[in-house]
């Protein structure tokens, strides 16, 4: 982050257990109705909500946004539902029968979304571990995630990779909510580094798109190919770069897992390069290559670590690099370093 200044072969085979969400718009409560279905329920089932955002460790109070939450069987069958504590629900299902548990999430985060969810009349934001509750002792099921966007029809952009069946998917929870999603109005740019491919997408509150977006689309390639090069490809099948040209109470950059997400100004001037740079370098650093504490996750309790010298520092000094070898930047700090 970056503020801005033995799989075993077994006979016959086991399918894997998935976890099934889906997320539906509601444009007119500006919120989300979000679905959560487990393949194999138990007698009780507990629905967390993250403390924390993945790249960003702070307490995060997202139970504060979520409300209507009910829990049916596949019959139609209310299900009795318990508050445990102030970021879980505990779902009562004696006969343990196939349940979906259902609930809102308010989309006030300001700007255009960061941290949280941001619902407009033409857009959504949806950043993931705000969205996205899990079923405690679930979380390395494969989620599918089906999106029901009804007559709207809006644009997707998330670093989620898609099944045939048209849903997006994910290796477990902790891959999941690392995969912010933009919805609804946006511009959109590709272009590809040997074998790896890249989306870039703008969003903006008007529709106005200050900033020329052809000539940002090409500095974000210079800044991305030195990092590609240096860890010899991507590590992720496409990387998506997000934009939002509004800055609510956070401007700069946060990491994710195939994608980052940034907040800056709406201005045609506005110099990113080296942002860009170190959130793309976070794909590495950070999201391969990390402190032990920073995964497997615990979603209930804070997150320490003593080591961000090393994974924000080493960051930011490569993005300096990876400017410079990219053609968009001086070598003018490296006699501060040298």
């Amino acid at each position: 982050m970056r503020k801005f200044a033995l799989v075993f072969a077994c006979l016959p085979a086991l399918a894997a257990a998935d976890i099934h969400y889906t997320l539906a718009p509601n444009t007119r409560s500006k919120s989300i109705a979000v679905s959560i279905s487990p393949d194999t329920p138990g007698a009780a089932e507990i629905f967390r909500i993250p403390a924390w955002c993945p790249g960003f460790y702070s307490i995060k109070n997202y139970q504060a946004k979520i409300y209507d939450v009910v829990a049916t069987t596949s019959d139609g069958t209310a299900l009795a539902v318990q508050k445990v504590d102030s970021r879980s629900w505990r779902v009562v299902n004696p006969n343990k029968k196939q349940i979906t548990f259902r609930y809102m999430v308010l989309g006030d985060d300001p700007g255009l979304g960061f941290f949280a969810v941001n619902v407009r009349d033409d857009k959504v934001f949806v950043n993931g571990p705000a969205a996205f509750m899990y079923v405690d002792g679930k979380v390395t099921e494969p989620t599918r995630l089906t999106l029901k966007l009804g007559q709207q029809k809006w644009d997707v952009a998330t670093g989620l990779s898609k099944n045939e069946e048209g849903a997006y998917v994910a290796n477990g929870y902790d891959e999941f909510i690392d995969n912010p999603i933009q919805l609804g109005t946006m511009a959109r740019r590709s272009f590809s580094i040997g074998e790896s491919a890249f989306e870039v997408v703008f969003a903006s509150p008007d529709n106005q798109y200050r900033p020329n977006l052809d000539k940002q689309a090409e500095m974000i390639k210079k800044v991305s190919a030195p990092a590609v090069a240096l860890f010899g490809g991507l590590p992720v099948k496409r990387f998506v770069f997000i934009f939002h040209l509004a800055v609510g109470d956070f401007s700069g950059g946060l990491e994710h897992r195939a994608s980052t997400v940034m907040s800056v100004p709406n201005s045609a001037t506005a110099d990113i390069a080296t942002l860009v740079a170190h959130e793309f370098f976070h794909t590495w650093n950070v999201k391969q290559l990390r402190p032990k504490v920073l995964g497997p996750f615990d979603y209930t309790q804070p997150v320490r670590t003593g080591n961000l010298w090393f994974a924000e520092g080493v960051t930011d000094y490569y993005a300096q690099l990876m400017t410079y070898r990219g053609y968009v930047g001086d070598a003018s700090w490296l006699e501060d370093v040298f």
